[in-house]
């Protein structure tokens, strides 16, 4: 599998940050850069849907 993933580790990055997820809920009232919003959008509409 690790090569169907490429040399980047991919696959190990994310096992890694689903596996240190936490539940947040204390928000900063810092603004989140344009360009930032645009990443996680694009990535978002990258994921499985239930469709």
């Amino acid at each position: 599998m690790s090569e169907e993933m490429g040399t980047n580790n991919a696959y190990e990055t994310l096992l890694a940050v689903a596996k240190a997820r936490r539940t947040c809920r204390n928000f900063s009232s810092r603004p989140v850069p344009e360009e930032a919003v645009e990443r996680i959008l694009a990535a978002a509409s990258l994921g499985l849907t239930s469709q």
